[in-house]
């Protein structure tokens, strides 16, 4: 039977805009669940880390976000993903972009939403059907809303407010409670808003934009 988690244990990271990341050259990728991928070196690779490979030659890879998993000597896997039965070849120049988790602040949100966008319809009406509608072809990723408590020596707080002033995408990465995996989602932060009651906690109100969707990983 299906349980139910409760939030508490919840955890909200997000990269800080001034880090680079790092591009590893995977070598191979093995067919499995999850996918094993050999690079030159691991040095500076943890557990948590946030991976985008490119040009691997594997549709079930390539664009996607995964939370490396169990590091080794010269190897690591992909968590969320599953090659077994792939087709793919590995690439001539293949790549996995690393945000290390090293380089992310703790975002201590009081609550969250994550808002996707349903494609809009295209008025495509004729005398023979005058209602006649399409999707869109355009659809945006979705926002994601947020509050928090208002604390200037908070370093979630301080990169909040650096973000929603520089427009640098950041990667948002939601730790599940439990074991129950993590959702992985690039973001823009758009604004960040003072909500000050008369007699109540000073909090901060914001959103973002997701550049891609939401994708949970386990």
């Amino acid at each position: 039977m299906p349980k139910a988690t409760n939030a508490k244990g919840l955890k909200i990271y997000m990269t800080k805009g001034a880090t680079a990341d790092v591009d590893l050259v995977p070598t191979a990728i093995s067919l499995a669940d999850p996918a094993v991928v050999t690079v030159a070196s691991t040095t500076g690779l943890t557990e948590g880390d946030i991976a985008v490979p490119t040009g691997t030659g594997f549709v079930e890879l390539d664009g996607k976000r995964f939370v490396v998993g169990a590091v080794a000597v010269g190897s690591f896997t992909l968590v969320g993903s599953d090659t077994t039965g792939s087709e793919g070849v590995l690439g001539a120049t293949p790549s996995i972009d690393i945000s290390h988790s090293t380089d992310m602040v703790d975002l201590c949100w009081s609550e969250f939403a994550i808002n996707r966008d349903a494609p809009e319809a295209v008025e495509a009406g004729t005398y023979c059907d005058p209602s006649l509608t399409v999707a869109s072809a355009v659809s945006t990723a979705g926002t994601v809303e947020f509050k928090g408590n208002i604390d200037i020596e908070d370093p979630g707080y301080d990169e909040l407010h650096k973000a929603a002033e520089d427009g640098i995408a950041r990667e948002l990465r939601i730790t599940l409670p439990q074991g129950n995996g993590w959702w992985l989602m690039p973001t823009t932060i758009d604004l960040m808003n003072l909500e000050a009651p008369l007699d109540g906690v000073v909090k901060y109100a914001g959103s973002g934009t997701l550049l891609t969707a939401p994708r949970h990983v386990w």
